[in-house]
């Protein structure tokens, strides 16, 4: 397999690979491994479901501390907040934390604020 980039003025920029598929007249065990990852994806797009779940778990954990970079100052959070309010939104809000784009989810500050209230984080002054 070899890792290619090519751009053009007019049409831009594409980044890939190739893979070589046959070598001495029979096929590659690179191009088989290929052909067989691309049979599974045109049935479902998700090679490994775990993976892609602890990677849309991480990816929400990140996301509650960025949107919530506004309301962090407004209240006295404790050091394990993200968990607390990422529990009590899977209990109470689960379509908050809802992946809707393959970066996980955003809860926004409604739902935020709720959940701080709820867990009785103290709001500064």
């Amino acid at each position: 397999m070899i890792i290619e980039s090519h751009s053009h003025w007019a049409v831009g920029h594409v980044s890939g690979f190739s893979v070589r598929v046959f070598k001495r007249g029979r096929v590659t065990k690179a191009f088989r491994t290929y052909h067989e990852l691309a049979e599974r994806m045109a049935d479902y797009p998700i090679l490994d479901e775990m993976d892609y779940s602890n990677r849309e778990c991480e990816a929400t954990f990140e996301n509650i501390e960025h949107a919530a970079w506004r309301l962090k100052r407004e209240y006295d959070l404790p050091e394990n907040w993200q968990d607390e309010t990422y529990s009590w939104l899977s209990d109470n809000r689960p379509n908050s934390l809802e992946n809707t784009d393959d970066q996980g989810g955003w809860p926004d500050d409604d739902d935020l604020t709720a959940a701080f209230e709820a867990l009785g984080y103290e709001r500064v002054e």
